[in-house]
């Protein structure tokens, strides 16, 4: 057994042999989707809606994208407030995320660039009926000029969603929790 402690003044935990810097907080607010006008997200291209239906993993609502554009992806993204604390340190993206049949690819990631309208970083996650959570940690560049959570509702090719490879089943996503550091969060 090692000596393990929280210092709330640091935001740090320590144990015999090192210490692990993790900030429990969710930088991302309303990540359960249950108010369409959420301050924060926004759209582009988009073909979905919230949903009551059976399709929802907190809550009674999810959000809904039918990635049905043969010429832009459709995305949901989020906008972090107070960002430019996080350059140069890791941030960890927790999704959970379901497709309504079959499978399906989407992807998700973070942008950090103001002069794209789209993530910087994506990764393809494979979906199938049954809800799944997909995390991933990401690098802040030192240089970042925003920090931005994307959803996108097809595939992503070389890092950026590709409109071809759209999906024939809509994805639908709740729960999204951005963390400091290299931890998911469990949504709550």
């Amino acid at each position: 057994s090692q000596g393990f402690m929280y210092d709330p003044s640091a935001d740090e935990f320590s144990f015999t042999g090192g210490k692990m810097k993790q900030a429990f907080q969710n930088l991302v607010r309303g990540g359960s989707f249950e108010s369409w006008n959420t301050p924060g997200w926004y759209s582009a291209w988009y073909g979905g809606s919230y949903t009551t239906t059976i399709y929802a993993k907190y809550g009674t609502k999810s959000l809904y994208i039918d990635d049905s554009s043969n010429t832009q992806t459709a995305f949901k993204a989020y906008y972090i407030s107070n960002w430019d604390r996080l350059k140069g340190s890791n941030v960890t993206l927790s999704v959970w995320a379901r497709c309504d049949s079959g499978t399906a690819t989407a992807s998700i990631g973070i942008g950090t660039n103001t002069s794209s309208n789209d993530a910087t970083v994506v990764n393809n996650i494979n979906l199938t009926t049954t809800w799944q959570n997909f995390s991933f940690t990401y690098s802040v560049p030192s240089n970042a000029s925003t920090l931005k959570v994307y959803l996108y509702g097809s595939e992503g090719t070389n890092g950026v969603p590709d409109s071809s490879k759209m999906s024939t089943s809509s994805v639908y996503y709740d729960g999204v929790t951005l963390a400091e550091g290299k931890l998911s969060l469990e949504y709550g």
